[in-house]
């Protein structure tokens, strides 16, 4: 299964890219930083992760990155986003206390460089973003996942808890 994921991910990149670019037409500000979506990270010695997806899981985890910031000073902190309006609310609330790039597609070299490049603690997920190569790369580097805010049925929470434990990657529902 992950290996037909895998190959799926791979086949579906120039479609990817082609709406990236088709979309960037009407917002040049999105084709200006397509390296992000394949794993162009700043370099940090080591980072708190935070993803946040989209505009309201931003505004969500805005008062969150406040405090890590507070608690943890001379920690460098990444925002990753998949959408626009999600990054520029970064930009606009936080200025340059954070570094903020899209989130990598989830293609194995891409999140692998990724990874090398911002060296994640902890990883802490915002919603129901659950990738596949990203927990496994994660899981691989023992890199903790902290999935928080998401609103999963029981069903929905049983299926979770069977993908992720393919990779024998921990997890605990409340």
């Amino acid at each position: 299964m992950y290996l037909l994921y895998n190959i799926l991910a791979y086949l579906c990149m120039p479609i990817f890219f082609f709406r990236l670019w088709w979309r960037s037409r009407r917002t040049p500000e999105r084709w200006t930083r397509w390296q992000e979506r394949c794993g162009y990270a700043p370099i940090l010695n080591e980072c708190i992760w935070i993803h946040a997806v989209s505009l309201g899981e931003t505004l969500a985890a805005i008062p969150l990155i406040k405090k890590i910031i507070a608690t943890y000073p001379h920690t460098p902190i990444v925002v990753t986003n998949m959408t626009l309006t999600g990054s520029e609310q970064v930009t606009r609330q936080l200025h340059n206390t954070v570094y903020n790039v899209y989130i990598p597609f989830d293609v194995s070299h891409f999140v692998v460089r990724f990874l090398n490049r911002t060296r994640p603690r902890i990883a802490i997920i915002l919603e129901t973003e659950l990738w596949p190569n990203l927990f496994k790369y994660c899981q691989k580097r023992n890199i903790p996942i902290m999935l928080t805010n998401a609103r999963l049925s029981a069903a929905s929470a049983r299926a979770y808890e069977r993908f992720l434990l393919q990779w024998h990657v921990p997890c605990w529902t409340l």
